[in-house]
């Protein structure tokens, strides 16, 4: 992440992650610095997904436009430096299983 994501992902989590929450992180691999998840504290449940494996990433998608999980699964979902990799990005914003 970069310095100006390091900055915005500490003020969403203070913002918005005040309780225990289940956080879905879009396109999870790690390919410079620090990471969301190690922005969290240890009382989120984390879980990240991407294209390919890699650091950072507990689950690998088959397809970009399908997250493979219900609806209502995570309280927040997280992306940084992402989307603009995925041509029909807004395709990816539906969960579907």
């Amino acid at each position: 992440m970069h310095k100006t994501s390091i900055k915005h992902a500490k003020l969403f989590i203070d913002s918005y992650l005040t309780k225990k929450s289940k956080i879905l992180e879009v396109g999870s691999q790690s390919v410079n610095s620090i990471t969301f998840k190690e922005i969290l504290n240890n009382k989120h449940e984390y879980l990240g997904v991407d294209m390919v494996s890699g650091k950072n990433v507990d689950i690998v998608q088959d397809d970009p436009y399908k997250i493979p999980f219900n609806n209502d699964t995570f309280d927040a979902v997280v992306s940084t430096s992402a989307f603009e990799h995925t041509e029909f990005f807004w395709l990816s914003y539906f969960f579907s299983h």
